[in-house]
């Protein structure tokens, strides 16, 4: 058995990868093994915390709150439906997510693929599938994936 930490091993590895993709040459790379070393240190040695931290980026490239949504995260809007205006109270952190008529709705809790690899989403409104689902506050943005047949 080896003498070697666990984290060592894991740098060592990221390291040879990062060298086969040559990111190893530019700044990305001395950055990600930066990363992963701070990670270890705050998390005490627990991977599945630094995976966490590590999901949590992916969510904010993509714009996504990475903390609940709670009732002060909501302004109020005022839509003209025909002859009346509508309140809709509008999350200002998660804009498909809003209060309307006392209820809380995500329009993009559920997204349809064809396989859970594929990057394709769908959102559909329609039919006897819908994304939009009701929710509760405190919210945590978690879209549920539903594997649709393209056939």
């Amino acid at each position: 058995m080896s003498n070697k930490k666990w984290i060592d091993v894991v740098l060592q590895h990221a390291e040879n990868e990062l060298k086969i993709m040559n990111l190893n040459k530019i700044e990305v790379g001395s950055t990600i093994i930066k990363l992963i070393r701070e990670l270890h240190e705050i998390s005490g040695n627990h991977p599945q915390v630094m995976k966490s931290v590590i999901h949590s980026i992916a969510d904010l490239i993509d714009e996504k709150p990475i903390s609940p949504i709670t009732e002060d995260d909501f302004k109020l809007e005022i839509h003209c439906e025909g002859n009346r205006n509508v309140d809709v109270w509008r999350c200002t952190r998660c804009t498909h997510i809003y209060k309307l008529d006392g209820r809380y709705y995500d329009d993009r809790a559920i997204v349809y693929k064809t396989s859970y690899e594929s990057t394709d989403k769908q959102y559909i409104y329609q039919g006897g599938m819908s994304s939009k689902q009701e929710i509760s506050l405190p919210y945590v943005v978690r879209e549920k994936v539903i594997i649709i047949s393209n056939e």
